[in-house]
C-alpha cells in the first residue's frame, strides 16, 4: 500500500471515528434533556385514599419516592422490591 493510500485510509478512519463521536455526544445531550425536562407528576399527598388498594399503592409510591432520595441501602431496598413483587399481579 502506498503512503498516499495509507493517509487516505487514516483520514477515512478519523473521518468515522469523529462522526460517531458526534453521534453519541448528540445522543447524550439528547437523554439530557429529556430526562431534564420535567413528567407531569401527581403530587401523592393529594390522593385521596378511598380503599385498601389505594393505601397500598401509596405506602409502594412513599417507598419508591424515598429509594430514589437515597434512603436505602442495596439489601433493604432488595427486601422492599421483594415485598412489593408479592402484591403484584
Amino acid at each position: 500500500m502506498s503512503e498516499t493510500q495509507e493517509n487516505i485510509q487514516m483520514e477515512v478512519s478519523e473521518n468515522q471515528t469523529n462522526d460517531v463521536q458526534q453521534q453519541t455526544m448528540q445522543s447524550a445531550q439528547q437523554s439530557a434533556q429529556q430526562s431534564a425536562s420535567p413528567e407531569p407528576s401527581i403530587v401523592l399527598t393529594d390522593i385521596e385514599v378511598k380503599d385498601e388498594n389505594v393505601a397500598l399503592n401509596l405506602l409502594v409510591s412513599f417507598l419508591n419516592l424515598a429509594q430514589r432520595r437515597g434512603a436505602y441501602n442495596m439489601q433493604e431496598s432488595a427486601k422492599i422490591w421483594e415485598c412489593i413483587a408479592k402484591f403484584q399481579r
